[in-house]
């Protein structure tokens, strides 16, 4: 059996003689039974074991939820504390790959070099976070109020339930700092985005980020291009296509920062229930299409949770295209590019979305509601001809054969009505 935490560090600090026990006047005047020297760590095996329990603890404690993931530098003040930040940062990278900074004070502030009082990571304010609670039937509404009343950087907003676009109008409508980040609910900001953003200089208005999938790998912007400052989307190239569309970095209201007063007055369309994220950022882009491409994946989707939106059957995918497509055309050529290619490729993206959702999704639509979908998709040909290529190289060969018969013959009905025996059945 694995001894505790709490154990091992006990016996490193008697190993070490930094434990004593006694009768000890401490600086602030209180006796104490115990002292802690830390002169004893005095050579480098007995820093650098030190920094790694401090760097065990932390993340211990981040796994608990007792501490937040992304912590941006390990704070150590002079003197005795710079060894034990400087060794704690250097563990947690190495030994738990979070990219964290270190930073110590001066006792005296310098007026020359790199000046100030701080040395290494510079501290600042720090974020301001707004929680909206959009109506949620649960505890979430108490749960940011608690949250607000223990940080002064934190905000708790609550609306009626009107779905995201609105919740996030709300948030904007109340935002003051310089750059705007979504977050949902059921996501999660990795380690290591604040630290990088502090050494980020750039005139950009949009900084895009990589991302990963609990359904799939990572996905970075750099996996297209250079990482660096792109004046407009021209400038994009070859990379365009698979930022809009393979990872849909660009139309997704994450994994990025906003400029605020570049956002203006764009706001999230509450009426559409799906795809509203994409007009804004389309939106967005019409006002500045400059975008910074930052290197790392700093956002993590949880898209295979039960209840995410990303895995529930809905039939607006279609519908929703046809707003988003001309605005992305309208952008493009304000860009000087031809759009045809880009439309074709949304289009296309739809149908098999919408396939995909009323194959693989339960739901209520009904028998006549999921023909007219069905049909919608065969009259594309480009979607038709991508479907005949996707069942043909399907695993389930036997349970695919209505489909490829379906899709082959344009019987919409076909597909309609074994896709809902399927569901009952299996």
């Amino acid at each position: 059996m694995t001894a505790s935490l709490d154990h091992r560090f006990t016996e490193f600090l008697l190993e070490s003689q930094a434990l004593k026990f006694g009768e000890f006047t401490l600086k602030s005047g209180r006796k104490s039974p115990y002292f802690i020297n830390a002169g004893a760590f005095n050579d480098g095996r007995k820093i650098a074991r030190l920094g790694a329990f401090y760097a065990e603890k932390i993340v211990e404690e981040i796994e608990a939820g007792n501490l937040p993931k992304d912590i941006d530098t390990v704070f150590g003040p002079a003197y005795k504390g710079i060894p034990l930040g400087v060794s704690t940062a250097i563990a947690l990278t190495s030994a738990h790959g979070m990219e964290v900074g270190y930073t110590f004070d001066r006792k005296e502030k310098k007026d020359h070099g790199d000046g100030g009082m701080m040395v290494g990571t510079q501290l600042a304010d720090g974020m301001k976070v707004l929680l909206v609670d959009d109506g949620s039937p649960d505890d979430t509404g108490a749960l940011c109020d608690e949250l607000a009343a223990a940080d002064p950087r934190v905000r708790a907003l609550h609306r009626a339930n009107g779905g995201a676009g609105a919740a996030r109008n709300t948030g904007l409508d109340a935002a003051h700092g310089d750059w705007v980040l979504f977050l949902d609910a059921d996501d999660a900001l990795l380690p290591g985005l604040w630290a990088a953003l502090d050494a980020l200089t750039t005139d950009a208005d949009m900084i895009l980020f990589g991302l990963t999938r609990e359904s799939g790998g990572a996905v970075k912007p750099t996996d297209y291009l250079p990482a660096g400052f792109c004046p407009d989307l021209q400038a994009l190239g070859s990379a365009l296509s698979p930022l809009l569309f393979d990872p849909g970095l660009l139309a997704a209201p994450y994994p990025k920062l906003f400029r605020r007063a570049a956002i203006g007055a764009v706001r999230f369309d509450a009426r559409l229930a799906i795809n509203e994220d994409v007009l804004f950022n389309i939106q967005f882009l019409q006002n500045t299409s400059a975008i910074y491409c930052l290197d790392g994946v700093y956002y993590k989707q949880y898209d295979t949770e039960a209840g995410s939106l990303s895995r529930r059957l809905r039939g607006d995918l279609l519908d929703a295209e046809r707003v988003t497509r001309p605005a992305l055309a309208d952008l493009l050529r304000q860009n000087g590019i031809d759009p045809a290619p880009y439309e074709a490729a949304s289009r296309l993206r739809a149908c098999l979305n919408q396939y995909g959702l009323l194959t693989g999704c339960k739901g209520t639509l009904s028998y006549a509601e999921r023909r007219a979908l069905f049909a919608e998709i065969l009259a594309d040909p480009a979607a038709r001809k991508a479907l005949r290529e996707r069942l043909r190289n399907d695993p389930n060969r036997l349970l695919a054969v209505p489909y490829r018969i379906g899709v082959a013959c344009n019987w919409p009905g076909l597909l309609a009505g074994y896709t809902m025996a399927k569901q009952r059945l299996l």
